[in-house]
């Protein structure tokens, strides 16, 4: 197989990193359920031209001329890891000298049937190679089935064991990537699926995980805002004020996303599986740009195109907005020099939805992800950078709102910051430390608005002092003649006072 054949394997003392990591991506399954032929349509849908593909067991037989991988074998185990390490340096030694995405073929572990645990093959170098990991799912009867017809001698191995097999092998190699910034995404597989829906799905799989990095990140997330603004300026030629503002928990007091997953989870009981995004965060991944891109991933997992619409149509039916924010956001229909876009890390078509069915979506616009086809995710680094491109680059006055740690460079970036502050039970935990460091370290000066009358404020009203969304004196600092915004302390008693109007 082309990119198979390697004339000399770098030891893993002689492999080095080149600057830019190249981009490789591992299929894997268990033995025999067809990620070799898989690995031959994807060759010939994407060619060779930006792709080389890699057959593992090819790649190690071809450090031993001499007795191929029969000589492998005869090795003792502490050999044979050297051996896959060499094999697996050596492909990601060729990615960076030829700039191409490597695909390839390999074996997380190795189970014979009887035997209580399966043998794990992965390798440290795997993990510092493999950016991304496609997991062929094929269900047991299917890989037996696979199995029996193929012309390698494979070991007997019942359907029930290849299901325990697939489900360990699974669940382990998902830990393993979330533990190391890999992302990880699964491919089903079905008896009614064709070549065709199978290359369907890996395909932009593999596109995606070639063009994406964080900075087309942020570049796809500015030219989106970039159309929000025209759209906006379009209606309102006189745009002199942006309103910024989170999503869940902020414009409302429902998470979207967790609404979402517990739709999913009923609505997939009979799988057995657990669909959440919470143990992605949870993981060493954190709220990094892999985490959400991951979170992106494991939606595509769950929900095709039509049912995710619907799904989010359906929680969009449970989000209702705070009446203090619907009000705000309302009034900007009267007025020509005043917009809004709603910045959120989580599904923008929920928020799109929940704006259109408030009569909203025309002066309020939404930039976030959900699906790949979105072409971003929203990164607490993006919302900083979009805050201030709004500032910056289209010169506006810009207000920002949000709840969250992922809000604080957004906060930081505006001319005017607001903590909003919801439930304490509901309320991230670990705003408080964050917030108080943004306030002591970063010269942060924001005011908190408290969306309930039994909601306990931040810190303390010294440092970070309470105002209400409906106070005469906000409103009129923003929907008021033009504006002049003087350098202002928002730290100082009445801090909106300090914007000037002129007739």
């Amino acid at each position: 197989m082309s990119g198979t054949s390697l004339s000399r394997v770098p030891t893993s003392s002689e492999c080095s990193f080149t600057a830019i990591k190249p981009i490789i991506v591992g299929i894997y399954g268990t033995s025999g359920c067809g990620k070799s032929y898989l690995l031959t349509k994807i060759k010939e849908a994407l060619g060779d031209y930006d792709f080389d593909y890699f057959e593992g067991s090819e790649v190690l037989a071809s450090l031993f001329p001499d007795g191929g991988l029969d000589a492998f074998k005869n090795l003792a185990k502490k050999e044979q890891d050297e051996s896959r390490e060499r094999a697996t340096n050596g492909i990601r030694e060729k990615c960076a000298k030829t700039g191409k995405t490597g695909v390839v073929v390999g074996h997380y572990m190795f189970w014979s049937e009887g035997e209580t645990k399966g043998q794990v093959v992965w390798t440290e170098s795997d993990q510092k190679t493999f950016i991304h990991i496609i997991y062929f799912d094929v269900p047991g009867f299917l890989a037996s089935e696979r199995r029996g017809k193929d012309t390698r001698s494979r070991g007997k191995a019942s359907i029930e064991h290849l299901e325990k097999w697939r489900k360990t092998e699974e669940a382990a190699l998902r830990k393993v990537c979330y533990d190391h910034r890999i992302l990880f995404s699964r491919l089903f597989d079905s008896p009614d699926a064709s070549d065709q829906d199978r290359i369907r799905k890996v395909v932009p799989l593999l596109r995606h995980f070639k063009q994406h990095s964080e900075q087309a990140n942020t570049t796809q997330a500015e030219r989106a805002l970039d159309k929000a603004f025209k759209a906006l300026k379009s209606k309102r030629s006189q745009l002199e004020h942006l309103l910024i503002v989170d999503a869940d928990k902020t414009l409302a007091p429902e998470d979207a996303g967790d609404l979402f997953w517990d739709q999913i989870s009923t609505e997939r009981a009979w799988t057995g599986e657990k669909w959440t995004w919470r143990e992605i965060f949870k993981s060493p991944m954190g709220y990094s740009y892999e985490a959400f891109r991951q979170a992106i991933l494991v939606c595509e997992e769950a929900v095709d195109d039509t049912s995710f619409e619907k799904t989010c149509q359906t929680v969009a039916d449970q989000v209702k907005l705070y009446p203090q924010f619907r009000s705000l956001l309302g009034r900007i229909g009267r007025y020509r020099h005043v917009g809004a876009v709603v910045v959120t890390s989580g599904l923008q078509l929920v928020w799109k939805k929940v704006l259109e069915r408030e009569g909203l979506a025309e002066m309020v616009k939404v930039i976030g992800g959900g699906r790949i086809s979105d072409g971003f995710v929203v990164t607490r680094e993006v919302r900083a950078a979009l805050t201030a491109q709004v500032r910056d680059t289209y010169g506006l006055h810009t207000w920002a709102f949000g709840d969250s740690p992922l809000d604080l460079g957004m906060l930081k970036n505006a001319h005017v910051a607001i903590v909003v502050v919801g439930e304490e039970q509901a309320r991230s935990k670990s705003m408080e430390a964050k917030l108080q460091g943004a306030i002591e370290h970063d010269n942060l000066e924001a005011r908190q608005v408290l969306l309930s009358g039994t909601v306990k404020p931040r810190l303390d009203t010294t440092k970070l002092p309470v105002m209400e969304l409906t106070d005469p004196k906000f409103i009129e600092s923003i929907f008021g003649q033009e504006i002049v915004l003087i350098n202002a302390s928002l730290k100082n008693e009445e801090p909106v006072a300090q914007c000037v109007r002129h007739p």
